[in-house]
């Protein structure tokens, strides 16, 4: 996982697909239709990028669960509100279901597993590989629970680094 802010993105460059998620990122104001957005990158296969809108109520605390994604990484960018995301590495935890190839996305219980939490707020992004675990949209106490969050999927094989999509993880559980 990478926590920064749009301001600090580019020390961590990995490559043109990684810049073009970082250019539509900082382009977007609050008033942006919800949904899917395609992200155009000449240095990468059609469709390596793209960024979903959504609009939602943050989630009160134990109400949510942990998911992993094998071929995008996520970057979540909060547009308007604050909310935690629960951070785990997602070796050894219990899978509950199988892979859904569809959404590139597998949910894992986060029981008696301790988490780091993140404060994500208007500016900031985190930005979450296949080794990552995370639970994001998770209410702050005492703040609104209205958040508009864009999070850019750039697939991991059109990363500079591509080599870091999954190693050594155990997709295979339950």
């Amino acid at each position: 996982m990478i926590i920064g802010t749009l301001d600090t993105w580019m020390r961590y460059d990995l490559g043109p697909a990684w810049r073009a998620a970082f250019a539509f990122l900082s382009n977007l104001a609050t008033d942006v239709a919800s949904g899917r957005h395609p992200v155009s990158c000449a240095d990468a296969p059609e469709g390596s990028v793209y960024v979903e809108v959504g609009r939602y109520d943050a989630k009160p605390e134990g109400s949510g669960r942990l998911e992993a994604h094998r071929r995008h990484i996520d970057i979540q960018y909060v547009l308007s509100g604050m909310e935690w995301l629960d951070w785990t590495p997602l070796s050894g935890l219990e899978a509950q279901g199988p892979y859904a190839e569809d959404r590139d996305v597998r949910f894992f219980s986060v029981t008696g597993r301790p988490c780091t939490r993140v404060l994500l707020q208007p500016g900031a992004f985190a930005a979450l590989f296949p080794e990552d675990a995370h639970m994001p949209g998770i209410a702050v106490p005492g703040a609104a629970t209205a958040m508009v969050k864009a999070v850019a999927k750039v697939r991991v094989d059109a990363l500079a680094v591509a080599a870091i999509g999954g190693r050594g993880l155990d997709w295979q559980v339950g």
